[in-house]
């Protein structure tokens, strides 16, 4: 796969970030030397979109609710000082006119793009980020500084592996070099120089989001495409309302077995929402190919009765 190419063309046609234009392909036993600090500079506070799946969306509204009801005193996210805010952004592809959704920034005065999720903690004189749901956080999160990439034909099942690539822009970020003595960082923090790029994400990676993720990316949204491609003007829209409206809901102290499983069980409808508004329009259309094969009368056939004679 000539991973550039690809993505420029989903750049292109199904509005992908813009920085996945300017990447490396990397391999799962490459180094990676890489351990988060909580800077939040290059991946809390920036420019990027986060695309976001419906299970993402269900995920993130879970740990807002047990934020609030939980007894733990945390601290505030930047969401709690915009309450009027909308985490989500929700727009149609320029070309694929696919609904999609992204985290919507919040952005300051000083035009800093941050997001809503993130809370700023403040450790003496200087300032640490750290991500408020972090136990929901998206893949794409959870992978940064590397990002995941595959291949699916819409409208086949066919797959492509993952490919490994590392975005330019992400190079800069300062979990590359191991802090110094005294340097602010995580309780958390660990650098390994032998880490590899396997290993990493081994340990980053949510598998039950992984396998949420590979039903909306290759199922869900190939056949979406398929339902667009087959619809009427309107039906971008309708599917939007049917893919970000109407999710189920769990209560704030779910966990993550029923969380998982309810997930599942609701991708499992939307799918067979989905091939149900593909069987009604195959249907009609094969209806409608019958009847153009019937020719009509002409105007002096026998078969014609005059309206005097019936």
């Amino acid at each position: 796969m000539d991973i550039q190419n690809a993505l420029k063309q989903g750049i292109l046609t199904h509005n992908l970030p813009a920085y996945l234009n300017d990447v490396t392909e990397i391999s799962l036993s490459d180094p990676m030397a890489f351990s988060c600090r909580g800077c939040g500079q290059n991946c809390c506070i920036t420019r990027s979109d986060i695309l976001l799946s419906a299970p993402h969306i269900i995920r993130i509204k879970l740990a807002l609710k047990k934020r609030k009801t939980g007894n733990a005193k945390k601290s505030p996210i930047m969401l709690d000082h915009f309450p009027k805010h909308n985490p989500f952004n929700y727009y149609l592809g320029q070309n694929s006119k696919f609904p999609w959704a992204t985290i919507k920034h919040i952005i300051s005065e000083e035009d800093l793009h941050y997001c809503p999720f993130m809370e700023i903690l403040s450790v003496g004189n200087e300032m640490m980020g750290k991500c408020g749901i972090y136990d929901a956080r998206p893949n794409t999160c959870r992978t940064f500084p590397v990002a995941r990439a595959s291949v699916t034909e819409v409208g086949g099942t066919t797959r492509a592996d993952y490919t490994y690539i590392l975005p330019k822009c992400n190079t800069t970020c300062p979990g590359w070099k191991q802090a110094a003595s005294g340097e602010l960082v995580h309780q958390s923090y660990i650098f390994d120089p032998d880490q590899t790029v396997g290993a990493y994400l081994e340990k980053q990676i949510d598998r039950n989001q992984d396998m949420e993720d590979d039903i909306w990316f290759n199922q869900i949204l190939t056949k979406g495409l398929k339902v667009i491609e087959h619809g009427k003007g309107s039906m971008p829209q309708l599917l939007g309302y049917l893919l970000y409206s109407d999710h189920p809901e769990l209560g704030p102290n779910a966990q993550e077995a029923e969380i998982h499983e309810t997930i599942l069980s609701w991708l499992k409808m939307i799918e067979d929402e989905l091939d149900s508004l593909l069987f009604i329009k195959q249907t009609i259309e094969k209806t409608m190919e019958k009847e153009s094969l019937l020719v009509p009368q002409p105007e002096n056939s026998p078969l014609k009765l005059n309206p005097a004679e019936m």
